[in-house]
């Protein structure tokens, strides 16, 4: 019996991707290319137009466009005839994206994804769609080969024509205000926020509603710099409308993308990392603002879902959680009445349903929708024992939920949205006084800076199966700048902000524009049309600059160094010019100008670092403000010379414990214990290994829990490879003293290195 040849399936240029977006279209009879020289370079030889196709891989749209046009082999012919197509994923080059969609909002007065842009071989763009339908698309092919072939020369001219645009709009303008009026400027953009902001439903505009993050943390500020009510008010009632909605993930915890109308009650279903970020900062200060529990709730339940779902083994984040499970976008989040009463029991159902309703998916023609409809709270709730029997019905249907098919979920680690979550995190930990949020956030930024930063001290955007990717662009150095600092802030560990400073450093060197203090996208190595230097808000982002801007302000706050406070009015004043020309646009900017004039007891020149410790295991309240961990430890440090060299320093570190005491061993034997940690600053690229002394065992209410008393001796090997500076070695240890039920908030310690003596 002869076997019978199976053909391979069919690959194309995108095999072996590591892009989840641009894996999803290799199968794909369209002849697609990455972004690469190959593509731009066949475009060339071939004389033929550029489609380069911009999308990401939780975009429901771009999934329907890959079913009904991408997979159909008139489809491919047509354009593999015509075209040189290229596929880009826009959470791995949001340069690519960021240039092209302008150019598409330019071209036809709206954009969105999936973002189609027709190029010259020059990469200079001339037309733009986002979703068709095949028959459309079809004609698309046949008459742009049409123009290509017969009036190319009004292509051209059409394509410099919106290129010298794109060059004007993406160098940043000038700077125009010398001395900037504060608070003239920032009153003026919360004039603009209330004049579109909806009073009945919170938010902003009338329609397709997105958080807009940014604009609530702007407000919450302007609350406290003014005492302005009406400020608070606005995010009070966006944030309530918002974790009523259905927007809100009621059963699973967490915020959808967006809603689709304006009472934040049908969403679109995508999940994203950097709304449950910046989500997570928010509803932190307005928690902290209000002591509101209602708030509190939807923080830990938000962060919550981020542990169950988007957290990697190492710590780091995912990405998102597509809309879609089957070709049926929010098939895994709605529920019908049947299903409810399948699930709970009489009782559960009608405490529910008369707390609780249910929103219809609007039915668009030839898109799937499922059966079911959207989950949303009707009525206020006060009463915590309602909460508390709500959460176990949640729990039931959480459970059987997690029965059905999932979406897709995005495992690419991307380090700007990483650093908004370590921003959420470590504000959630500091005002919720809970230290295992801030070991969340210190675990992820830990994992980026260990394996996503290369000796030279650039960072890898992307972290996927292992292994780091692309270079990283000015949002990834921001943003987790700005998530060290917020860690900084809630711990008091130099380590933070030492690490943000080194990025800081890193980005001066492949990114600063030296004649505006202010910053490019990329180091301007790849061949695109436009090099970016912007400080307008984009998206449902802020303008990159205007992060970095917040970050020189924290490090202002925190130090009172004025080179810092420096930088950031240079910083913000190279997109002064746009202040006045469309103040809305840079909302962001305006709130980094607004905390950078703050009055001088708003700066935190003292982090702060008392957290929880182990209050769950010793049931007596803390020791007051004024004992300290470190009152109790005397730390002494040398370095071992004749076991070191000039790139390997073996520290001996001796900490004395007062009789009496002890400290949590490391590692901790409970989850909520703060262990002792120690790290070796050097100034250069270095590598620390910590040996830490063997526990002895200590009885409390909970178990036996390991500890250190009397002297414990720690052991730091630290490598580099190039000489190490002995005199520029600092000690960095986080310990919490602790005696029988009494334990004090946990100190930082900062030390230099002794190195004379043996």
């Amino acid at each position: 019996m002869t076997a019978v040849k199976r053909e391979a399936p069919r690959q194309n240029h995108l095999a072996g991707s590591f892009s989840p977006y641009l894996r999803q279209h290799a199968h794909n009879p369209v002849d697609w290319y990455p972004w690469d020289d190959e593509a731009l370079e066949k475009a060339k030889a071939e004389n033929k137009p550029i489609l380069v196709s911009i999308g990401y891989s939780t975009c429901y749209w771009c999934h329907v466009l890959e079913r009904e046009v991408f997979s159909q082999e008139d489809v491919a012919r047509a354009m593999n005839e015509n075209f040189v197509s290229i596929k880009v994923d826009r959470e791995v080059r949001p340069d690519i994206d960021e240039i092209y969609m302008f150019a598409t909002q330019m071209l036809t007065g709206s954009g969105g994804w999936p973002n189609n842009v027709l190029l010259t071989p020059d990469l200079k763009p001339f037309f733009a769609v986002t979703y068709l339908p095949k028959d459309q698309w079809m004609r698309l092919v046949a008459n742009t080969a049409d123009l290509w072939a017969n009036k190319r020369p009004q292509l051209e001219q059409q394509a410099d024509q919106i290129t010298a645009y794109l060059r004007q709009f993406f160098s940043g303008g000038k700077p125009l205000l010398a001395s900037m009026p504060a608070d003239r400027i920032s009153g003026e953009y919360f004039s603009n926020l209330k004049m579109g902001y909806d009073s009945r439903y919170g938010g902003f505009g009338t329609g397709t509603k997105f958080p807009q993050e940014p604009n609530l943390l702007f407000l919450l500020d302007y609350a406290s710099a003014t005492s302005d009510d009406q400020a608070l008010a606005m995010v009070e009632n966006t944030a309530l409308h918002m974790i009523q909605g259905g927007i809100h993930d009621h059963v699973g915890g967490g915020f959808h993308r967006y809603a689709t109308e304006r009472e934040w009650k049908v969403p679109h279903f995508e999940k994203m990392l950097y709304n449950q970020g910046l989500l997570a900062s928010v509803l932190a200060e307005l928690y902290e603002r209000t002591d509101k529990p209602e708030y509190k709730r939807r923080l830990t339940r938000l962060l919550d879902f981020v542990a169950r779902d988007m957290t990697a083994d190492n710590g780091a984040f995912y990405s998102a959680w597509d809309a879609e499970t089957d070709a049926v976008e929010g098939d895994f989040y709605v529920w019908n009445k049947t299903e409810l009463q399948q699930v709970l029991d009489t009782e559960d159902d009608d405490f529910l349903t008369t707390r609780y309703d249910f929103a219809p998916l609007p039915h668009f023609p030839g898109h799937k929708y499922p059966d079911g409809e959207v989950l949303y709270q009707k009525t206020e709730i006060k009463d915590q024992a309602d909460w508390n029997r709500l959460d176990g019905i949640f729990e039931k249907l959480l459970a059987a939920r997690s029965q059905r098919d999932k979406p897709l979920r995005d495992d690419k680690i991307v380090v700007a949205w990483n650093g908004m979550m370590v921003a959420g995190l470590a504000d959630a930990g500091r005002i919720l006084d809970d230290p295992a949020y801030i070991r969340q956030a210190e675990k992820a930024a830990r994992f980026i800076l260990g394996n996503m930063r290369g000796k030279d001290g650039k960072l890898s955007r992307i972290y996927i199966e292992d292994q780091p990717h692309q270079d990283a662009f000015l949002d990834d150095y921001a943003w987790l700048a700005k998530g060290l600092m917020t860690l900084y802030r809630a711990t008091g560990d130099q380590y933070y902000k030492d690490q943000a400073l080194s990025l800081i450093k890193t980005a001066d060197q492949f990114l600063l524009d030296k004649d505006t203090g202010s910053y490019y996208m990329t180091d301007g190595s790849d061949r695109l049309p436009v090099r970016i230097r912007q400080g307008m808000d984009t998206g449902a982002l802020p303008s990159d600059n205007a992060v970095m801007a917040h970050v020189f302000v924290d490090l202002y706050r925190a130090t009172d160094d004025v080179q810092w406070k420096d930088r950031a009015e240079r910083l913000i004043s190279a997109f002064s010019q746009g202040f006045l020309e469309q103040t809305n646009s840079y909302g962001h900017m305006i709130h980094a100008l607004m905390r950078l004039n703050e009055p001088e007891d708003k700066k935190w020149l003292d982090p702060v670092v008392a957290r929880a410790g182990t209050a769950a295991a010793q049931p007596s309240p803390a020791a007051s403000a004024q004992e300290e961990s470190k009152n109790k430890v005397k730390v002494h440090t040398h370095i071992l010379h004749e076991q070191s060299t000039d790139t390997k320093k073996i520290v001996e570190i001796t900490v004395d414990i007062e009789d009496g005491w002890h400290l949590n061993a490391n590692p901790a034997s409970l989850d909520f214990l703060i262990p002792t940690t120690a790290d070796i600053q050097t100034d250069q690229p270095s590598e620390v290994n910590i040996t830490y002394p063997k526990a002895e065992n200590y009885t409390t209410s909970l178990g036996e829990i390991g500890v250190y008393t009397g002297k414990a001796k720690i052991t730091a090997t630290v490598t580099a490879e190039q000489p190490i500076d002995e005199s520029k070695m600092r000690l960095l240890m986080q310990v919490q003293a602790c005696r029988e039920s009494t334990c004090y908030p946990p100190s930082q310690i900062a030390v230099n290195i002794v190195h004379g003596g043996r």
